[in-house]
């Protein structure tokens, strides 16, 4: 429930599952289940959320959906570094987050809050089409 990408994919994972009756979901948190969150790290080393995977009747594993869609990772940097050029005032605006000053954070947390919100229905059904290509 803190997780912005988990709270952005998993209606839409609920909504596939809908209309996919064969599928069946079961949700796990992953720092409650460490065994599982460890067989899907990224890059071999983060423990990510949300991890999709998908098993067969026979808990066959047909593959797994890790994140978020490759083109939401490059506009979200598209849309830091915009953040920067807004503001060349603050010495600070290219910093990663938890680098920034207070007076800085109160600026970009609304201005990502506002971007991610303007691209949440594109970020969703490049979800799908990633998670479905994943099963193809």
């Amino acid at each position: 429930d803190w997780c912005g990408d988990v709270l952005r994919y998993l209606p839409m994972l609920a909504r596939m599952a809908e209309i996919a009756p064969s599928w069946n979901i079961r949700i796990f948190y992953r720092d409650r289940n460490l065994d599982l969150a460890e067989r899907w790290l990224k890059n071999g080393i983060h423990r990510a959320i949300p991890v999709i995977a998908f098993f067969d009747q026979n808990w066959n594993e047909l593959g797994y959906y890790q994140e978020k869609p490759v083109q939401v990772y490059k506009e979200e940097a598209a849309a830091i570094a915009d953040f920067a050029v807004l503001h060349p005032d603050l010495p600070d605006s290219s910093l990663p987050y938890a680098e920034m000053s207070d007076s800085t954070k109160q600026l970009y947390a609304p201005y990502m809050v506002n971007f991610r919100l303007s691209r949440m229905s594109a970020w969703q059904s490049m979800f799908v089409d990633e998670v479905l290509s994943k099963l193809a």
